[in-house]
């Protein structure tokens, strides 16, 4: 088991460490072009690198999706994945929009969270909005995995999501766990069991939070919910998340190192559909477009 999980860490480090060879392949060449003053390179370079519509323009064309992962000890994979999956996203769901004349953009969020045997700043962590991974790449950098006690604290992060949408309205979460949510019930013994509820109480986490109310609430803002379980222990809740705010749910497994072409797709695709839905085209003709283009990728 151990020499299995080394490997696995190995193959997943590798392809980082290829990754950032790439960048920086692609960074030695602009310097060369700068250089050499090949100014019409240089412009061509810089469209590539910023192919996304205006970040700023949030009341336009723009879908934006949280990206809302389990941090718990036993999902380590998936955040590993993750680290390999940003830079191929933005970069496909870029070139899908561009090959299809579609004018609109999206802002991308990663926020993860773990459950009441952390403290409270550690129970939800969250990057900026991004139209671009490299800050996204950053963030995931500085997460570590760690606590969980059976359910985990979903409630935490559907009550950010809808907090979000209060400051600047969401278009889409996509939740990624292998554990069911929190009933009220637990996270009032949990809280009280782990660091006490005084301790709770006074923090940003005064009020105990209820992950039905806060899918209402979502529900009432037209946010889908669309979940990925990575253990059958947490479909049943997940499909109860997914329905209850029309979503989707679906299995997926990212557990042997190997698998990040699939977060890739399944994000990629959420992504795509929400733009089409957003843009009022035909979010299935950018996804069959993507099949197509990274098909290889399904193999």
């Amino acid at each position: 088991m151990r020499q299995k999980f080394i490997s696995n860490q190995y193959q997943l480090n590798l392809q980082l460490v290829n990754e950032s060879k790439e960048r920086h392949l692609q960074s030695m060449e602009f310097l060369d072009l700068l250089i050499n003053k090949n100014n019409s390179k240089v412009q061509v370079f810089l469209n590539t690198l910023n192919t996304s519509v205006n970040p700023n323009d949030l009341f336009g064309l723009q879908s934006r999706t949280i990206i809302l992962m389990d941090a718990t000890g036993s999902m380590y994979y998936l955040i590993e994945s993750c680290k390999l999956v940003i830079e191929k996203l933005f970069d496909r769901i870029n070139t899908i929009l561009k090959t299809k004349k579609v004018d609109a953009g999206f802002e991308i969020q990663l926020a993860v969270y773990r459950n009441y045997n952390v403290t409270n700043d550690l129970i939800l962590e969250h990057s900026p909005w991004e139209s671009q991974p490299d800050d996204l790449r950053t963030f995931l950098r500085k997460i570590k995995v760690g606590g969980g006690i059976s359910e985990e604290a979903i409630e935490i992060g559907l009550n950010h999501a809808n907090n979000e949408y209060d400051n600047l309205p969401i278009s889409q979460v996509i939740l990624i766990g292998d554990a069911p949510s929190n009933s009220k019930a637990q996270t009032i013994e949990r809280r009280q069991n782990n660091y006490g509820t005084h301790y709770w109480e006074e923090s940003k986490y005064r009020d105990v939070i209820d992950y039905k109310e806060e899918l209402k609430l979502l529900k009432s803002k037209n946010v889908p919910v669309n979940t990925f379980y990575l253990d059958i222990w947490a479909k049943k809740n997940f499909e109860e998340i997914a329905k209850e705010t029309n979503g989707k749910c679906h299995s997926l497994s990212v557990k042997q190192g190997s698998d990040d072409e699939k977060l890739t797709n399944v994000v990629c695709e959420n992504i795509l559909r929400n733009i089409g839905k957003i843009s009022k085209i035909d979010g299935e003709e950018l996804v069959k477009e993507y099949m197509s283009r990274y098909s290889r990728s399904y193999n």
